[in-house]
Formats: structure tokens, C-alpha cells, sequence
């Protein structure tokens, strides 16, 4: 049996479910972490791309990437597609009004958003 602190054992396996639990909070704050930072670039797609570049020049050259490369891969590609659509929706209200005619703003609705 494992010892626990204050001297109370545990079964092993609880232990082993203990380390496991906290292994994953560990890389969900860490994931976290990288979404808020990913996010608070989406004003700026050329640089979330610059950063996302980076990260797949490391992975084509063949290395092997970390659990955090991985995690942060996924964020910054989460990101960009977020911040592409902005973009893309920003575009669509510049090009309509939202003063004119109910039948151009329906027109947003098939802007391929």
C-alpha cells in the first residue's frame, strides 16, 4: 500500500488514478494557457501564422513534437481559422450596409460564413 500524507495508505491503484488526474489538469491549464494567448492574437493573423509556421517547420524537419508543441499547434491553428473568419466577416459587412434593404443584409447570411 502507498502512504499517504498524515500516515493513511491508499490502495495503489487510487494512487495511480491521483497521478493520472492530476497529470491531465496540468495539460488542460497548459492548454488553456495556450487558447487565451492564441486568442488574444486574433487580431493579428500574420503573426499567429509567423508562430504557427514555427511550429510546422519543426514538425516537417522531422522532429518529434511535445506533448506543448502539440497542444500549442492546436491552439494557434484554432486561432488562425478564428481570426480568418473575422476577417472574412469584417470584409462582408464592408462590402453591405447595414442601412440598406432587408435583402442585402440576407445576403450576409449566404456570404459563405
Amino acid at each position: 500500500m502507498v502512504k499517504k500524507k498524515g500516515g493513511r495508505e491508499i490502495n495503489p491503484a487510487d494512487a495511480f488514478r491521483k497521478t493520472q488526474r492530476a497529470k491531465e489538469i496540468a495539460r488542460n491549464k497548459k492548454e488553456r494557457k495556450f487558447q487565451r494567448d492564441a486568442f488574444a492574437l486574433k487580431a493579428q493573423p500574420d503573426q499567429i501564422r509567423d508562430e504557427l509556421a514555427d511550429v510546422l517547420d519543426k514538425e516537417q524537419d522531422g522532429q518529434v513534437l511535445s506533448q506543448t508543441l502539440r497542444l500549442k499547434k492546436r491552439a494557434l491553428q484554432s486561432a488562425y481559422d478564428a481570426a480568418l473568419k473575422k476577417k472574412k466577416v469584417s470584409s462582408c459587412y464592408r462590402l453591405h450596409s447595414f442601412t440598406c434593404e432587408p435583402s442585402l443584409q440576407l445576403s450576409l447570411v449566404f456570404c459563405g460564413l
